[in-house]
């Protein structure tokens, strides 16, 4: 606007210039004259509140924050309503975390109701990793909420954990640039009377081999709370101390018989033999 208003300014002046030179070697009337040096004034006072709205503009974010994208050019004429760009806020960064529902069960979240009555609930803290110019790095925040519903596809529920100072404006630590893959962990809650048997050793989604003192095989269901790439961690269905068969045994039925070698003595076996049972306890 600015710059429309200064070059109608410029032409104007021009016709005044011409308008008076005319009117001084008898051409133009005054009154021509007259018409030209107002419209000159008018395009003056155009350029003046063309300049004072630009004084007048400005955005501004009611966060420290930093620009994620421009959707506007310069000089571009824009309506109300118009998407100027996208920004966001330097000071806190959200991850979202699904988690599915035995997930659920070991991690205390906040309460929606404590929430909505005091504005806020502390959760569980979060451990982020990530690689970072071939380093490993951390970054810790804390579990604010969760989404209050759940995804009808995944059907997993999304904890919200907020980061603060991601971009390390006030410390001196390893920026999180926004839309960095990381890995979460959660403190979870203390469980207690949990054994933690080795993944291979599971049958199916829940079924252990239990060896017992006649080395035979008892066929088990267990309950598993939690389970991760080597481990499998059971609440029910087998005892600190039993024994269970880690090696694959087809079509194994209750009461089959079995050589067992203890975990500890597997160098006695002959090579490139696996030791077949390994007694439980506690993680």
């Amino acid at each position: 606007a600015v710059d429309k208003a200064d070059a109608l300014v410029k032409q104007r002046q021009i016709e005044f210039d011409g308008a008076s030179k005319l009117q001084r070697q008898g051409y133009r009337a005054e009154a021509e004259l007259a018409s030209a040096a107002a419209a000159l004034a008018a395009a003056h006072a155009e350029l003046v509140s063309a300049r004072r709205n630009l004084e007048r503009t400005a955005i501004r974010l009611p966060y420290d924050g930093m620009v994620l994208s421009k959707d506007v050019d310069l000089a571009q004429f824009v309506s109300p309503g118009t998407r100027l760009g996208v920004t966001f806020a330097t000071d806190v960064a959200e991850l979202r975390m699904p988690l599915t529902d035995r997930d659920l069960a070991l991690v205390e979240l906040p309460d929606a109701r404590d929430i909505a009555t005091s504005g806020a609930a502390q959760g569980p803290s979060v451990k982020l990793s990530a690689i970072r110019k071939g380093e490993p790095v951390e970054w810790f925040g804390t579990v604010v909420r969760t989404e209050g519903v759940v995804d009808e596809r995944s059907r997993v529920t999304y904890a919200v954990a907020e980061i603060e100072d991601p971009y390390q404006l006030q410390g001196d630590g390893t920026p999180l640039p926004i839309g960095t893959f990381v890995a979460a962990q959660i403190d979870g809650t203390t469980v207690y009377d949990v054994i933690r048997v080795p993944r291979s050793a599971l049958r199916g989604a829940d079924q252990v081999l239990v060896v017992d003192d006649e080395n035979r095989i008892d066929i088990r269901k267990v309950e598993i709370i939690h389970a991760d790439s080597d481990y499998a961690y059971v609440t029910a269905g087998v005892a600190a101390g039993e024994r269970i068969a880690i090696t694959i045994i087809e079509a194994p039925i209750n009461g089959m018989s079995v050589r067992t070698v203890e975990l500890g003595t597997a160098a006695a076996t002959p090579r490139g033999q696996m030791p077949l049972a390994v007694r439980t306890g506690a993680p």
